[in-house]
């Protein structure tokens, strides 16, 4: 009997040990994940743009994801998507559509439009008997030019802040999330882009805010937040609105995973 017991307690034992590996072993892989899905660092500048960027997972793993891609031209690329799926399924989801959108940049680092490239990362998600979907948008601004170029499949519109403190701008598109069908292809958007003036790009993430009574934090909030920004600076517009989303949750973790780049021409 008291063998048994023993051998009883051992297996029970063993049992959990295992699922502690196991688990470490996942953590680990979600930490990996994380890393690849925006840049080690958040603000930069090349080819006359400077930009800025915030990014935070709401759980142990993030869905959403954002990368800044200077290319060949003096052209930048810029490109922000929110995966369908919870946890490490959505992190999983948006490092095989950011490892593509890598591989693709770095492979074809000029003559590749905003539209070829949601092209491309829609056949490389799509599997009809396993949908993996995502939201994104892509952001190609030529600085010298002073044009901007855009596509969008399924993401939040973006919004411009133009230098001359005039209306906001909305870059207005659509078309269908990432792997929804096998041969979709993206309409390309263009408009001016002058010095001073910038787009901010972000996740659905930051209007699904909540503050303690329940009340998102709303579009409408943002844009009067946005239409107060005009003079300032990269850093100074990520880091306002990342204060009052914060401020609005009353100082509680974000329901929704977060991507936030700010983008401008410099003078």
């Amino acid at each position: 009997r008291l063998a048994a017991t023993a051998a009883c307690a051992n297996g029970r034992l063993h049992r959990e040990a295992a699922h502690l590996v196991s688990l470490a072993a996942e953590v680990d892989l979600v930490s990996k994940v994380e890393l690849s899905l925006a840049p080690e660092a958040m603000d930069g500048s090349a080819a006359g743009v400077a930009w800025a960027g915030h990014y935070e997972a709401a759980g142990e793993a993030s869905s959403d994801f954002w990368g800044v891609y200077p290319l060949q031209g003096g052209q930048v690329m810029v490109l922000i998507g929110d995966a369908v799926g919870m946890e490490l399924a959505g992190a999983l989801v948006s490092a095989v559509a950011k490892s593509c959108a890598d591989t693709l940049l770095n492979a074809v680092p000029a003559g590749m439009d905003p539209g070829q490239l949601l092209t491309a990362l829609n056949r490389s998600l799509y599997q009809p008997s396993r949908p993996s979907q995502t939201s994104c948008f892509a952001l190609l601004l030529d600085a010298q030019a002073g044009k901007a170029y855009y596509s969008n499949a399924g993401h939040p519109i973006p919004y411009q802040l133009r230098s001359d403190g005039s209306r906001l701008g909305a870059l207005v598109g659509a078309g269908p999330v990432l792997g929804d069908t096998e041969n979709t292809t993206y309409k390309v958007s263009t408009l001016n882009f002058a010095a001073g003036d910038s787009f901010v790009l972000f996740s659905d993430g930051l209007l699904k805010s909540r503050n303690p009574q329940g009340q998102q934090f709303r579009e409408r909030q943002l844009q009067k937040l946005l239409a107060a920004q005009a003079g300032n600076g990269v850093q100074a517009v990520r880091d306002n609105i990342v204060t009052a989303n914060a401020q609005h949750r009353g100082g509680t973790p974000p329901s929704d995973d977060q991507a936030l780049v700010v983008i401008a021409r410099q003078a």
